[in-house]
């Protein structure tokens, strides 16, 4: 069963409507009614989902066990983000269908995504740059790290702050966001840094000292975590080693197809930044958040599941600078690069959704299997997939 398909139709959808989102002479009102369309589409597609993916069964327990306001205070949350736990025990107050909590979060994400992405890409590239979302860790953020996603995108509204300098309004936000899920703290310090240009010298430097990191197999971050595991107390030690050394994680490294295509666009972005920054200040701020995921690919490449925790963090440098690079390269690049980078997206589409924890179901058009019986498919199959 190719269980792939309807996620490659999705994405095929997605890539029509930017060809004539960009392609044709539309009204910036006509381009706007595309936006909200693509927007609705993506609604009912992830918002309608069943149970898919990895980590349904910890929200849905979760949002199970769940109580409404009146006894938020007294009850013991599963996670620790408060302000997770609120938003869960604020739509518990209204429902109980976690079918319903699932469409109500995906409408909220398509709100702030809509905010991002008008505000930072525009409506001529708006669906592009959806589509590059949704490959680009926007499918696992929906449907595997549900709170990792609202704080990410409650972040992405604090840029704002960052290019007009309001230190007390960016942290507002980030602190927010950081009751989402923990690990937007790692995103906070980008206040300080993340608008300045770098020596181009120590950028083409780290890059190519990366690459050989990273094409060779070398260790870089395992190094690290065990010379600060030396000076944890001995049971943790313990822990953090096994981590270290546990198959699970990983290692992918060589000439994959996401190495080439992070290498491909980031050799773009060095010959354009100039012009890019010379236009719009707030590039500057994208291209750094893209260097730094690229950087992270290549550094961490030993631990897939800290790409994905924390590398994606930095991820919206893709979801912005793939459809920016479409408006500086020119009349024959530009059609060139969305075609490859479009048969690139469908490819890992197709890799991130061909098995059988992602058979997709939509309980708004379908009667879908219930949580006992899609438990049983996932017990049953988690181990082999694993490995």
């Amino acid at each position: 069963m190719n269980y792939s398909l309807p996620y490659i139709l999705f994405i095929g959808f997605l890539l029509l409507i930017a060809l004539l989102q960009s392609a044709v002479n539309f009204t910036e009102r006509s381009r706007r009614t595309l936006s909200i369309l693509a927007l609705i589409v993506f609604v009912l597609f992830i918002g309608g989902r069943g149970f898919i993916g990895w980590d349904w069964t910890n929200y849905y327990r979760d949002f199970a066990r769940a109580v409404p306001l009146s006894g938020f205070l007294h009850h013991k949350w599963m996670f620790r983000e408060q302000g997770w736990n609120l938003y869960v025990s604020i739509i518990r107050t209204f429902t109980d269908s976690y079918n319903v909590f699932v469409f109500v979060s995906t409408l909220i994400d398509a709100v702030l995504l809509y905010l991002f992405f008008a505000r930072y890409v525009g409506h001529k590239y708006f669906v592009f740059a959806l589509a590059v979302f949704f490959v680009f860790y926007g499918f696992v953020f929906e449907t595997d790290l549900m709170r990792n996603i609202k704080g990410l995108l409650i972040f992405l509204l604090s840029i704002r702050y960052i290019e007009s300098r309001e230190l007390v309004k960016y942290l507002a936000l980030g602190l927010l966001a950081c009751t989402f899920h923990w690990s937007i703290i790692v995103l906070l310090p980008c206040y300080f840094f993340i608008h300045r240009r770098f020596p181009l010298v120590i950028v083409i430097a780290v890059f190519l000292v990366g690459n050989v990191v990273y094409l060779f197999g070398l260790p870089s971050l395992s190094l690290v975590i065990k010379a600060i595991a030396q000076f944890l107390p001995e049971q943790m030690q313990e822990r953090v080693l096994e981590y270290v050394t546990n198959a699970l994680f990983g290692k992918t490294y060589g000439f994959t197809l996401g190495y080439i295509e992070r290498t491909l666009v980031f050799v773009l972005v060095l010959f354009l930044q100039h012009r890019m920054i010379e236009d719009d200040k707030s590039n500057l701020i994208f291209i750094n958040t893209f260097t730094i995921f690229v950087l992270i690919c290549m550094y961490c490449y030993e631990f897939n599941i800290f790409i994905t925790r924390f590398g994606a963090l930095f991820s919206f440098g893709c979801w912005v600078m793939y459809p920016r690079l479409l408006k500086y390269l020119d009349k024959v690049m530009a059609p060139l690069f969305a075609i490859l980078v479009s048969a690139i997206m469908l490819v890992k589409m197709h890799n991130m959704s061909s098995n059988i924890l992602y058979d997709y179901q939509n309980f708004i058009f379908q009667k879908t299997d219930s949580y006992s019986h899609r438990e049983q498919i996932f017990r049953k199959n988690q181990d082999s997939l694993k490995k």
